[in-house]
This record gives C-alpha cells, sequence and structure tokens, in this order.
C-alpha cells in the first residue's frame, strides 16, 4: 500500500509520469506565499478601513445636519450591526455579554402601585426579561429605541392599547424646534398595514403619520394646548406618544449609533484572518511529505502514487487517507515536510480580537473564550471600566423608566438594580462573613448577601426560621466548645500542682503566667483598673 493505500509498483512508476512533482510543489509554494502576502496586506490596511469607517455618514444631508449623523447612515449601519450579531460569533458573544451584564438578575421597581396595572399591562413588551434582552439588542444594533406609549384618556378610541415597539427602519423624519435641532417635536413614521378579509385575501395600504415625543407633548400640556390634528404631509397620531432611546448620541445629533458600529470592521478582520491562517494551514496539510527519488522518471511515477485517489474501508465506505503504507524501490526516501511554526499562528491575531472587546466594553477573554487570554483571576472578576460601562447603561435606562413612570402619573418611583458584581463568589461571601463577624451588618443581611451571591432563593422569611440558639448543628458546636474548654481547665489546674524545679519558676501561683488560659487577660483587666 502506498502512502493514501495505494500499490506501489515501479511499472507504475513509468506508466503514469503524466504528473510533474515539482511543478505541483512549485503551484503550491505559490499559493503559500499568496495567502502569506494577504494576510500582511490585510493588516497593513486596518488602520486605512479604520479611517474610512470614521468618516462615513457625515455628509450633511442639508444646511440643518451639518454636524449630525443622517438617518439613512444609522440606517446603514444598523443594518450591518445586526448581521454582525447575529452571524459572527464574537459580536454576538460580546452583545449577549452585555446584556447578561446589565438585565442578568433583572431590575426591580418600587413604590409603582399607582402604576401597577400599566406596568402589568406591558409586561410582555416592557417588563419582562425578553422585554429587557430584545430592547438592550435594539440598542447594541441599531442604536436607537423607540417605543409608542399611548394615551390614556377619554377621547382616547385605543386606550386599551400597549406600547407598539416601533423598528428604527419605519423612523423616516423627524421635526425639530426651530431654535434648537436636538428638541424633537415629531418622529415621523411610515409603515404598511395588512388586513386579511374573509376570503383570506390580503390588502397591504402605506400609513404615514407624525407622532409627538413625550416631552413635547407635555410642553404642550403644560402650556393648556392639544395636539394638532395634522402636521405638514400628514397626521398626528392622537392615540401615542413617542420615547425616543439614543446611545452613543453625541451633542448637535438626533441619532444615536450602535455599539457594535464601533467593531464591525474589526471583527470582519479578525474573523478574515482566522479563515486565511486556516487555508494555510490546509495548504500546507497538501505538503505533508517530501519523496526524493534518484531519477526523473521516477518521480513523475512517485507523483502519480500520491495523487492517486485513497482506498476506502469495506466496511465503512471512509477514505483511507491516513496512516498508509509506502512501497519503495532503490533509491527512494519519504520524509515529512517541515513548516515552521511561526508561519502559522492563529494567536497573531488576538490584537483584532482586543479590538473588538473594546469597542463592545468587555475583557477579551469573554470575545474569545479563551483561558490563554488571562489569568483566572482575571477570569473570574468583572474589570473596573466594563463595570462602570454597564452602570452606565443602567443609569441610561432608568431615566427612560422614570420618564414612562412620571408619564403614567407616578409621583414617587424607584428603579433598582442588583449589584454587578467585581469580584469572585468565594471573595464576596468572605468579605460578607467578615462584615459579621464585625457586627457590622445585621444577621438578616448576612443571610440576604450570602444567598443572593449563591444565587439561592431564600426557603423561609427571617422571622419564620428557627431560633439559631435551637438549630440542633449550633447546640452541637456549643456542646463541644464547652467540653473543650471544661478540659482545658482540669489541666490548667493539674499543672498548677507540679512542684517547680530549681530556680526556673515553674510553680504557677493564682494569677501568675500559668494559672489558666486567660490569666494575661485577667492582667490586664486589673492593671487597667488600677491605673
Amino acid at each position: 500500500m502506498g502512502i493514501f493505500g495505494t500499490s506501489f509498483n515501479p511499472k507504475t512508476i513509468e506508466d503514469n509520469g503524466a504528473f510533474n512533482l515539482a511543478h505541483e510543489n512549485a503551484v503550491l509554494r505559490d499559493d503559500v506565499a499568496h495567502l502569506e502576502y494577504k494576510t500582511q496586506e490585510l493588516e497593513e490596511s486596518l488602520l486605512k478601513i479604520s479611517d474610512a469607517f470614521d468618516n462615513i455618514g457625515f455628509a450633511p444631508l442639508n444646511t440643518e445636519e451639518t454636524t449630525a449623523l443622517p438617518l439613512k447612515t444609522v440606517k446603514q449601519m444598523a443594518k450591518v450591526s445586526r448581521s454582525m450579531a447575529a452571524m459572527n460569533p464574537f459580536v454576538k458573544r460580546g452583545v449577549k455579554a452585555r446584556i447578561s451584564y446589565i438585565w442578568g438578575k433583572g431590575v426591580q421597581f418600587d413604590k409603582t402601585d399607582a402604576i401597577q396595572e400599566d406596568i402589568d399591562k406591558n409586561k410582555k413588551k416592557m417588563f419582562s426579561s425578553q422585554a429587557y434582552e430584545e430592547l438592550e439588542m435594539a440598542a447594541a444594533t441599531d442604536g436607537n429605541v423607540f417605543r409608542a406609549i399611548p394615551l390614556d384618556t377619554e377621547t382616547n378610541a385605543e386606550q386599551e392599547a400597549t406600547t407598539l415597539r416601533i423598528p428604527l427602519d419605519q423612523i423616516v423624519d423627524a421635526v425639530s424646534n426651530p431654535e434648537d435641532f436636538e428638541e424633537i417635536w415629531y418622529y415621523k413614521r411610515s409603515f404598511v398595514v395588512r388586513k386579511t378579509d374573509q376570503n383570506g385575501v390580503v390588502t397591504k395600504k402605506e400609513q404615514v403619520k407624525y407622532y409627538a415625543s413625550i416631552a413635547y407633548y407635555q410642553k404642550l400640556q403644560r402650556q393648556g394646548k392639544n395636539l394638532p390634528k395634522r402636521w405638514k404631509d400628514a397626521g398626528v397620531d392622537q392615540n401615542f406618544v413617542m420615547q425616543h432611546i439614543a446611545v452613543n448620541r453625541q451633542v448637535g445629533w438626533r441619532w444615536g449609533i450602535p455599539d457594535v458600529a464601533a467593531v464591525v470592521f474589526w471583527a470582519a478582520a479578525y474573523k478574515e484572518y482566522l479563515e486565511d491562517n486556516a487555508k494555510l494551514v490546509k495548504a500546507y496539510s497538501r505538503l505533508a511529505w517530501q519523496v526524493k527519488v534518484p531519477t526523473q522518471t521516477a518521480a513523475q511515477g512517485a507523483a502519480a502514487q500520491v495523487m492517486s485517489p485513497p482506498s476506502r474501508d469495506p466496511i465503512t465506505g471512509e477514505s483511507r487517507d491516513v496512516g498508509g503504507t509506502a512501497v519503495t524501490g532503490m533509491g527512494t526516501t519519504i520524509s515529512p515536510t517541515s513548516v515552521s511554526s511561526s508561519q502559522v499562528d492563529f494567536s497573531k491575531g488576538t490584537p483584532l480580537a482586543s479590538a473588538i472587546a473594546s469597542g463592545l466594553e468587555v475583557s477579551l477573554i469573554v470575545i474569545t473564550s479563551d483561558p490563554g487570554s488571562g489569568n483566572r483571576s482575571t477570569a473570574e472578576t468583572l474589570d473596573l471600566p466594563t463595570l462602570k460601562a454597564m452602570e452606565s447603561r443602567q443609569l441610561l435606562w432608568t431615566e427612560a423608566f422614570n420618564e414612562v413612570f412620571e408619564f403614567w402619573g407616578a409621583t414617587e418611583s424607584t428603579v433598582t438594580w442588583p449589584q454587578i458584581y467585581n469580584d469572585s463568589t468565594k471573595d464576596r461571601i468572605a468579605a460578607i462573613g467578615t462584615a459579621d463577624e464585625l457586627g457590622r451588618i445585621y444577621p438578616e443581611e448576612s443571610r440576604k448577601e450570602i444567598l443572593d451571591v449563591l444565587g439561592i432563593a431564600p426557603f423561609k422569611p427571617w422571622d419564620e426560621l428557627p431560633n439559631p440558639a435551637e438549630d440542633p448543628k449550633n447546640v452541637y458546636k456549643e456542646e463541644q466548645a464547652n467540653i473543650a474548654f471544661e478540659r482545658q481547665q482540669e489541666s490548667a489546674e493539674a499543672q498548677s500542682v507540679i512542684p517547680g524545679q530549681g530556680k526556673s519558676g515553674g510553680v504557677a501561683a493564682k494569677g501568675g503566667a500559668m494559672s489558666t488560659p486567660n490569666s494575661a487577660r485577667d492582667n490586664r483587666s486589673k492593671d487597667s483598673g488600677n491605673s
């Protein structure tokens, strides 16, 4: 059997001389050289790519928007960002990690009895774990979140309607205060309404509406004014007002930009880098063996044998492309091809992965899932910049919730986020235990914090738990402690009657250094009292 499971026959060497091994090797070497050049070219062009992306979209659409990012450009960014978050594993993991940090333990709303009905009615679209994830994903990929909040008035024909989540693609324009470009009065929405009749016939109709912003609607209310029926080329919706949440927005901009926009080209470059290295590995694998023969005719035959199809397993039908036996003639040598490890090194792409991590404000380990990217301590903790970035995003959502609560009529409400831990579980429990021992926290607080860290729901409220003094485990510990103390006392008393030897002072008088285990403490107390 040959290298790939075929027989080596000297006659075959002469008959199948069509292959030129030297030519094949030259072609493969050209392929490898081309791939290496592409890798180098990619690395050299990253800066140019970044600069090009930085300049995208800043051409003004009109004189009003000389410094603003056009909505068209934002939508283009969002389209690419959505694809990246869905298909690129590194971007997807980074975005999911952000969602977990920000929303992983939920959020609590206190003192909201007056609006509890509104919260319950909008739970699916605004106050569920799925809603939180979807809203954060929209912020990451679109940079803008639009929510149409229903007006609760007697004249509202849709007063039972719930909040509408408006896709970015349906927002086509905005109307601003003539004296303040950033203060948006109305959002223009274009969408298609689909209706199906009793016969299953579907009709489509395009609708265009303006929605007043929450802030502008409240401004009109304070002035004693109502919403106009129409604005310019379309009607003004009388049943909803718009809430707009924008991330990464700069001064003078109407629109936010996606979180993912900062890493789009870096993620694409890292993906291409890994693909090119995989191609290099495959190319080198084609040159796994080097055959040295004494004549040109033998070389041609060896090439034919090597390139022939592998045999197949008679049972499984799989190719026997590894572990074959080479049968050669005299003067023929087969040796493995040596490939330098420096030619294929996937770790050299780490700076590209670091750029993705930096853009999404998460650690490199989160992006690569590679423990080799840092030590164990780094893997178990959330670094301070990431912690502060996630807390900043939580603050943005807090303000968004409070704006809606105030609109619904809540005079007092509190949004509370569970702490984003910056240390390991073991360290947190140790810190809680230390605080408990020092008497700086109550037992109820200690129990609550430890259960929270461990992710355990309380079995019973604190006041329903048995008295710690009555706990069988604690009773046993107390009994053992008392026994140990009694034995210690007996031992001390026995030592006090042993005669001393010479002038060593072996006999301990009452109150002396060997009288009891607590004699030193007692002597300190006596001395302090005399002073």
